[in-house]
């Protein structure tokens, strides 16, 4: 028997076959010796399944689960939460890659006392072919005297690197303790939600954050909703309000920092529209003519 601890690896997927397939062979390479792999079929209206049971038929650490209807990613990761028997756990999107470190990284950096460990991410642009990568530098480092949740929001006003929770890995045993579940009425930012509502489980913690783009993150597949959910401002309006929620209570020194938030939100909302594949036309039903042009600038340099 190996003596690591085991992780639970959830992988929702919806009409995903051939990626999923993809994805699969990449986590079995990684060559980490106790994992428990949980695909969630949310009713594929293609063959995507019968691709999968295919696939698994020798394959002993492949666990199927099939909903009976098409509820969304939340609902299909909450289903394999219910399953799941590891130490720690792992969410994949079957549209996405990893590299072969990903799990022995992720679950070094776990070791002790940290509550949570994150990676950087390689967004790949499919429509427009280009890549960058997010989160490969030091996170900002916690302020002598600075609380644990003034810190998270912070860290949040610098970059993205709390808001996924594919780049991540969490404790399974806090998880099940205190039964926390994706929201299922929500399209966008329900992974950041999920990362607070983990979060609020501690007074204090250690996170650890890898500065290598050990996850691939494929923006623009047929599957992906986020490009149409992150669009709307309303809903980006909702998920600062998450956070606001989740950090009330927190004195000036907070406030400051939500204030900073608010503006990164809108600013990435606006980056949001500008990198669509839309018309400009289409875009403008979206943001201001000020904002885009502010926004179609920061575009360019962040290239």
């Amino acid at each position: 028997m190996s003596e690591l601890p085991k992780i639970s690896v959830i992988i929702p997927f919806y009409n995903t076959g051939e990626s999923l397939l993809r994805l699969l062979r990449q986590v079995l390479r990684c060559g980490y010796e106790n994992l428990e792999i949980i695909c969630v079929d949310d009713n594929s209206s293609d063959d995507s399944l019968a691709q999968l049971k295919r696939f698994v038929k020798d394959e002993s650490e492949i666990q199927i689960i099939e909903q009976a209807k098409n509820r969304g990613a939340a609902s299909a990761r909450n289903r394999g939460l219910e399953v799941a028997t590891g130490d720690l756990i792992c969410f994949l999107d079957s549209d996405d890659e990893i590299s072969k470190s990903f799990f022995a990284k992720l679950e070094s950096a776990m070791r002790g006392e940290a509550i949570l460990a994150a990676c950087g991410i390689k967004q790949r642009y499919l429509y427009s072919r280009k890549n960058i990568l997010q989160y490969v530098t030091a996170a900002a480092p916690r302020k002598a005297g600075e609380d644990f949740r003034t810190y998270v929001v912070r860290l949040m006003t610098l970059d993205g690197r709390l808001y996924p929770v594919v780049n991540k890995i969490f404790r399974a045993d806090v998880i099940r303790k205190n039964k926390i579940r994706f929201k299922r009425n929500l399209d966008f930012a329900e992974d950041t939600r999920f990362v607070l509502d983990y979060l609020d489980c501690f007074e204090d913690g250690l996170m650890r954050f890898i500065p290598s783009a050990l996850y691939v993150y494929n923006y623009g597949t047929p599957t992906s909703t986020v490009a149409s959910s992150a669009l709307r401002w309303k809903n980006w309006q909702r998920s600062f309000a998450d956070v606001r929620e989740w950090a009330r209570g927190g004195g000036e020194k907070r406030n400051f920092y939500l204030e900073k938030l608010w503006l990164r939100f809108r600013v990435s909302h606006a980056l949001a529209v500008v990198r669509s594949p839309l018309s400009y036309t289409e875009k403008r039903q979206y943001v201001g003519f000020l904002e885009y042009c502010g926004a179609a600038i920061l575009a360019k340099i962040k290239k």
